[in-house]
């Protein structure tokens, strides 16, 4: 597998990957997946043998972006990459895929002096695969947001980045979460 930026070329196949993991991403038509992309900080695509192995699109604070997710953190402050999506194609799950798009994301959040990496993942409808991936990584809570009470929350996430890599963030309640 080998990483390499999304290009404008590249956008049906990104918007396909990304309605095959409804509800865990956000659904997108055309033109908001080429708005998106266009804005994005961190554009970047796995590919292998098959083609497309998954991708990765993250802002930085000054995008102008109008997620409620993305706002929240702006909000709270602090210098961040959000993850507004990350996708990856099923036939490559457990093979490190995720991983190394993460680590695109966190040389370039190095790269370019951010203090961290946010995201959110879905706690209702539940995502716990994705939960558990990004405990890995080292993403701990720092807060929640309620779309839809009873429907739609998702936990906000963040990990801190360091020349060594991704370090533990703080979580809600001011503890440090091992990666």
């Amino acid at each position: 597998m080998h990483l390499q930026p999304i290009t404008a070329a590249d956008l049906p196949e990104i918007l396909a990957l990304n309605q095959e993991h409804l509800p865990h991403v956000g659904t997108l038509d055309a033109p908001a997946l080429h708005a998106l992309w266009q804005s994005a900080a961190v554009a970047v695509q796995l590919r292998d043998d098959q083609g497309l192995a998954g991708f990765v699109l993250a802002m930085a604070p000054t995008a102008r972006y109008a997620s409620p997710n993305f706002q929240w953190f702006c909000r709270r402050g602090g210098d961040f990459l959000y993850v507004d999506r990350i996708a990856v194609a099923r036939r490559c799950f457990g093979q490190g895929a995720g991983r190394r798009l993460y680590q695109a994301v966190f040389a370039a959040a190095h790269q370019g002096g951010f203090a961290s990496v946010t995201c959110e993942v879905n706690t209702l409808p539940p995502n716990p695969d994705s939960l558990a991936f990004h405990t890995r990584l080292g993403f701990a809570q720092v807060g929640e947001l309620i779309h839809v009470p009873g429907e739609k929350a998702v936990a906000m996430l963040e990990v801190a980045v360091h020349p060594a890599g991704p370090q533990p963030a703080r979580t809600i309640d001011g503890t440090s979460q091992p990666a």
